[in-house]
């Protein structure tokens, strides 16, 4: 099935569905999201991913979509405008996408999305947060563009609410973007490998495909750069890791390195510590059977009961809670 043909197939698959509760009498999904936005001025869309990466697709032309109902993610979102156009509304301003146009989407951002036209096609790529923090960051950790975009959401408390919209991209991006979605739509066998790889050389393609469209080399390294490596040896050691260790390694004063740490994430190096140790964790929750008390003691925290209130505190979830929402486990 290629990509046309998917996207019609699924764009109906929502047409009916919608269809089908109205003629049972139910409430529309939009009825929910509604009240959600009366409340707070937005609603949140969320994804209990059991992939790294997954595709969506845009509906079909829906009034429900041009009343400006604002949304934000839990997630990095792409938009790849494969066919027609899409108009990309933020609190302040419009873009208007045309074919071939891809968008990156941080978290925070609230938009209010939609196509003018049924034939329109537009292909969401939802990408998860471990996936950006383990696979992309480390291999971009060079590129200024990028790093500075996903560390800022990721590591820096940053409530700035951002995105890249990427134009007049090259044949070779399209093609990238093209056989990500094709590996998602046959799922043949390691098509989640392949679909992570084609993601990687994705934004390096993007990136050098802005580096020429905007006349330049490349972008001047800023303080990510640093701050990726310090957080990276922290991440790497966080089980017994002290600040003494760290500045050692770095060549740094205890003092100058805590206050490096602290002015360009806005946390201490404790807090960071404690954030590497919990996203360590996650891993174990979700992909092994082991007791929430061993894996407590694996990542660093030898109460369990201080280990349960500091997950809860940063995932608003008990391990056993997250355990059940997001295991990968059958």
């Amino acid at each position: 099935m290629n990509l046309e043909e998917y996207a019609t197939k699924e764009k109906q698959k929502r047409r009916d569905y919608a269809l089908e509760r109205e003629r049972q009498g139910m409430p529309r999904t939009w009825d929910y999201l509604i009240e959600q936005f009366k409340k707070q001025g937005y609603y949140v869309l969320g994804s209990n991913f059991k992939e790294s990466v997954q595709i969506g697709v845009h509906g079909f032309v829906d009034p429900e979509d041009q009343k400006g109902y604002m949304h934000r993610h839990d997630y990095f979102e792409m938009i790849y405008v494969y066919r027609g156009g899409f108009v990309n509304v933020f609190p302040d301003h419009t873009v208007r996408m045309k074919q071939g146009d891809i968008m990156l989407l941080n978290p925070n951002i609230l938009h209010a999305p939609y196509v003018e036209r049924d034939d329109d096609i537009v292909f969401n790529i939802f990408i998860s947060n471990p996936m950006i923090r383990e696979k992309i960051i480390p291999l971009q950790k060079d590129n200024s563009l990028l790093i500075s975009f996903f560390m800022d959401y990721l590591y820096f408390d940053s409530q700035d609410k951002k995105y890249l919209n990427f134009t007049d991209n090259s044949p070779d991006s399209l093609q990238l973007i093209e056989k990500m979605i094709q590996e998602y739509i046959d799922q043949r066998p390691f098509y989640q490998n392949m679909a992570d790889a084609y993601l990687v050389l994705l934004f390096s393609q993007l990136s050098r495909d802005y580096y020429k469209n905007h006349s330049i080399d490349v972008l001047p390294k800023n303080h990510h750069t640093l701050s990726y490596d310090i957080i990276n040896y922290i991440k790497q050691n966080c089980q017994s890791i002290t600040l003494e260790d760290l500045a050692k390694h770095f060549q740094y004063t205890p003092n100058y390195l805590s206050r490096l740490i602290h002015q360009s994430t806005g946390k201490t190096f404790s807090q960071i510590v404690s954030q590497q140790k919990l996203q360590r964790a996650t891993g174990f929750i979700t992909s092994t059977d082991m007791s929430i008390v061993d894996i407590g003691q694996i990542v660093g925290f030898y109460d369990v009961s201080h280990f349960i209130r500091s997950f809860k505190k940063e995932y608003n979830l008990t391990p056993a809670e997250y355990r059940k929402k997001y295991t990968s486990l059958p």
